[in-house]
């Protein structure tokens, strides 16, 4: 059929560039069609609306990307996946987004609402959601191919039952009933029926049951006897505990892989300062900075010497041990902890709340960051009150970033960052 649909993509020619792709026009298309029983006119408005939208979702995988029925890639390309708020870049697995894109094509044929395409698919597909028409369209097969993962992460709430599938979506406690009963499942002749099917036509059944079918066939005529129908649609929603309805949306967070928040990465995304400097302050929180003992470790520096004296430039020394650093820290009467630890766990000096001390921390460190760099490609030294004096400096620049009822505290570590560089 497709084929000799084709040859009717002169009908289509008559549709301008930004015409065929109003809904409003393929409606009515499909209207005339569908009147006409122009089953080939179907056929090629069917490829013309599926290209147009696989152009407009077609996606093209990232190397490395988590997504289902894949083994674990490796852990910085899972963690740029992750939600801002969880710690990760947010960037998006664009394979599985596209997959919940198609999922969501899958749920619109779950609604009981009359579209003429629905209608056109319904018309051409088998008679229960899932059976196909021989040869598979397009449509079939995208149907084919996202229903199985449609259903294994949602739950279905029954009103009329018409859209709910009894053996295969679960709309009861637990698994799905062809789960539970398999032996009797593997009996069955229409294993899509709908619930409303079951309830008004009963169970389709070979002939002979074996014995434990027979046994099953009792509980799960006991589930069907206590079904009440009423009229409305069927409910569907995401099967996790919080049960938000069905969405692209909330499909991706069901279908991404979970892992426990980066704290130290959702204190560094939550500044409100530009984002180089989040981005900054995480590295230098993790010892990912290209520090010269880091280069050096790679063979990409000739020491990882210090500029400014002989020990070695780590992320610990750099920004806490040196002889600058020491003086900031001490202007601001910061204690430095002992060993191993966060940049975030800096106790804040006296009247600064935690809040602005966490901006705080992040300017200083740019400063000191900014300075290490002024002396080792411009051989310019800097000193603790000129640094002082910078991030003081930057902070005003950053200030409007904030909500007006922060700015007090903002002007309140200024004034501190000012008086410590006298």
């Amino acid at each position: 059929m497709l084929s000799g649909a084709w040859s009717h993509r002169g009908q289509l020619a008559g549709l301008g560039k930004r015409q065929r792709s109003s809904r409003s026009v393929v409606q009515q298309r499909f209207q005339e069609a569908n009147q006409a029983k122009n089953l080939q006119l179907l056929g090629a408005l069917e490829c013309h609306i599926w290209v147009a939208a696989r152009a407009r979702v077609h996606v093209f995988p990232l190397r490395g990307q988590l997504n289902p029925g894949d083994s674990m890639p490796q852990e910085k390309e899972l963690w740029n996946c992750l939600r801002s708020k969880e710690g990760g870049f947010g960037i998006k697995d664009l394979h599985r987004q596209n997959r919940c894109l198609l999922l969501n094509f899958v749920h619109k044929l779950h609604q009981t609402d009359s579209l003429p395409w629905k209608d056109w698919y319904r018309l051409l597909s088998g008679r229960d959601l899932g059976d196909v028409a021989s040869p598979p369209s397009f449509l079939d097969r995208i149907v084919l191919e996202c229903l199985p993962l449609y259903r294994s992460i949602t739950r279905a709430g029954i009103v009329s039952g018409s859209t709910t599938s009894f053996w295969l979506d679960r709309w009861l406690p637990g698994r799905p009933l062809a789960e539970r009963y398999a032996a009797l499942f593997s009996h069955v002749t229409r294993p899509n029926a709908t619930v409303a099917t079951v309830v008004a036509s009963g169970l389709s059944l070979q002939p002979r049951l074996s014995s434990v079918a027979g046994r099953e066939l009792g509980i799960v005529q006991g589930y069907i006897d206590a079904i009440a129908l009423l009229d409305g649609q069927d409910l569907r929603y995401i099967d996790s505990p919080s049960a938000p309805p069905f969405s692209s949306r909330e499909a991706y967070h069901m279908l991404s892989p979970w892992r426990a928040p980066d704290v130290s990465a959702c204190q560094a995304w939550a500044l409100k300062l530009p984002a180089k400097i989040s981005i900054f302050v995480y590295l230098a929180d993790i010892d990912r900075l290209s520090t010269r003992a880091n280069l050096f470790s790679k063979n990409c520096a000739p020491s990882g010497s210090c500029e400014a004296c002989t020990s070695p430039e780590t992320e610990r020394h750099l920004f806490f041990d040196c002889a600058i650093a020491v003086d900031v820290w001490g202007r601001l009467r910061v204690p430095i902890p002992h060993g191993a630890f966060s940049v975030w766990e800096l106790a804040p000096p006296t009247g600064v709340d935690s809040s602005s001390w966490r901006a705080g921390i992040a300017t200083i460190l740019w400063s000191l960051w900014k300075a290490r760099n002024d002396l080792t490609f411009n051989v310019v030294p800097s000193t603790a009150r000129l640094l002082l004096r910078r991030a003081a400096d930057d902070l005003s620049i950053w200030r409007w970033r904030y909500k007006a009822q922060d700015h007090g505290c903002l002007d309140n570590l200024r004034t501190l960052l000012v008086s410590a560089a006298v």
